[in-house]
């Protein structure tokens, strides 16, 4: 497998790296990976795979075509992809950047004339790109199949918690009115497990979001909106009728490729010329 990253240095195009069999069944698309690059090692995203033992198609490896491979790229030889350097770790198995994420950034380099990579860092806060900030990790509790020697409020409790899934140890305790040691007697005892695990954050937990209808307009606003429609439209309109009578003309006085089309792109050739002689000023 074949794997194309964009690293955190903004060179302007990507990267194809070799993935470890051991790290194929868990390596996707938007995830941090850990990857040599030189006589050193950076963080990178991962932006295509390829399940095959070749490189991706190309053509988004050098995004302005402007790379003269001077800076040793590590996709030196694509026809050869064991001679492509391996992928060392994955640094987080959550996938940071979705699919439509990917793609916006790319839209994003381009519209800008930006590097891919520092577009991509544009949507990952700095808390996220520092590799020293840690996940925040807090305790949870999975209950366990069979049976076990429990007073009644700790076989209600662990009937409870099969009936959720288990849960955050804190939020488990208001849940069901407990205390933090009640839920460890469970686990002393074999019936549950407590374990800490990575906690993200969601903006959007316990929140209800409505979806939204456009509103009723008044009937001055209907209006205004009915002269600006026809606005356009009969603008447009007179834009195309022009074009056409302009190209008709074109066609008459010598074709698209006759004397009058070149005098006529060399007028525009001069007019630009002047028009962006101040900005070069």
């Amino acid at each position: 497998m074949i794997a194309r990253v964009a690293t955190e240095v903004s060179v302007g195009r990507l990267f194809d790296y070799r993935v470890p069999d051991a790290l194929a069944p868990r390596l996707a698309v938007g995830q941090r990976v850990r990857v040599p690059f030189g006589g050193r090692t950076l963080s990178a995203y991962v932006v295509a795979l390829d399940e095959r033992d070749a490189a991706p198609a190309p053509g988004a490896s050098d995004l302005f075509g402007m790379s003269d491979r001077s800076d040793g790229s590590d996709r030196s030889d694509v026809s050869r992809p064991e001679r492509l350097r391996a992928i060392l770790a994955i640094e987080d198995e959550t996938p940071f950047l979705s699919p439509v994420l990917l793609e916006l950034a790319r839209w994003m380099a381009d519209y800008t004339c930006a590097t891919y990579e520092l577009a991509l860092r544009c949507m990952l806060p700095a808390a996220v790109r520092n590799r020293t900030v840690k996940a925040k990790e807090r305790l949870y509790v999975t209950p366990c199949e069979g049976t076990f020697d429990l007073t009644p409020r700790q076989a209600e409790l662990l009937a409870n918690l099969r009936r959720v899934g288990g849960g955050w140890l804190n939020s488990l305790t208001r849940e069901f009115a407990c205390t933090p040691q009640t839920l460890k007697t469970l686990a002393e005892k074999g019936a549950a497990v407590i374990a800490a695990r990575q906690m993200r954050r969601d903006p959007l937990a316990n929140r209800t979001v409505l979806p939204t209808r456009p509103l009723p307009l008044m009937p001055e606003q209907a209006a205004a909106l009915a002269q600006v429609i026809a606005a356009v439209d009969a603008g447009a309109v007179a834009r195309g009728a022009k074009a056409g009578s302009a190209k008709a003309g074109g066609a008459k006085a010598g074709g698209a490729d006759g004397p009058s089309a070149n005098a006529a792109q060399g007028s525009d050739s001069e007019s630009g010329a002047r028009a962006s002689s101040p900005a070069g000023e």
